[in-house]
């Protein structure tokens, strides 16, 4: 039996039923480990494998993951956990808010000691990051050719007042004139 070792549940349950399709089965070992500040996630679950070696009999599995933002150079990467627990998704979406280029990478890095030995797996999830806000924005004012008052207006569309509307125009940085006549 592997022991996957995490104080995340939700993350137990998701990694142990991909893993159940595979026919193997994980028990949770409910434990920290360190994690050393670093800029890559292998070397991150290399490190906890030295202390974890001496501490837990048997073979057992470990990960970190990351959000790597192509604007920002790969930030939040391997701080991700920490970065949203200080700025939260809002706080993260803020310092995209204007990038042309809002591609990402959600990596994750497992290592798997097993007989003794260690085989690391690594895994990439590419996209975009999305501005819902702006996208629901962008396609009331293309619909109203610019109008943000009125009952065929952006703010009407979107069932919020006018200046509330204007408020997140100005927040956003989106210029009613692009939509008129469109």
């Amino acid at each position: 039996m592997i022991a996957f070792v995490t104080t995340n549940e939700g993350k137990f349950r998701e990694v142990s039923a991909k893993l159940l399709e595979a026919s193997i089965r994980i028990v949770r070992e409910d434990r920290t480990y360190p994690e050393i500040q670093t800029d890559r996630l292998e070397k991150v679950v290399r490190f906890a494998a030295t202390v974890l070696d001496d501490q837990i009999r048997g073979d057992y599995l470990i990960d970190d993951s990351g959000l790597f933002v192509d604007h920002l150079g790969g930030f939040p990467g391997v701080y991700s956990a920490y970065v949203y627990k200080r700025l939260g998704c809002a706080g993260i979406l803020r310092l995209v808010d204007r990038a042309s280029d809002r591609g990402a990478a959600f990596q994750t890095v497992f290592l798997l000691r097993q007989g003794g030995d260690h085989e690391v797996f690594h895994g990439e999830t590419r996209g975009t990051i999305a501005d819902r806000e702006r996208e629901m924005i962008e396609a009331a004012l293309t619909q109203s050719g610019g109008r943000v008052a009125g009952p065929s207006g952006a703010a009407a569309r979107l069932g919020i007042p006018r200046q509330t509307l204007d408020s997140k125009l100005a927040a956003l940085g989106i210029d009613k004139l692009r939509f008129r006549g469109r």
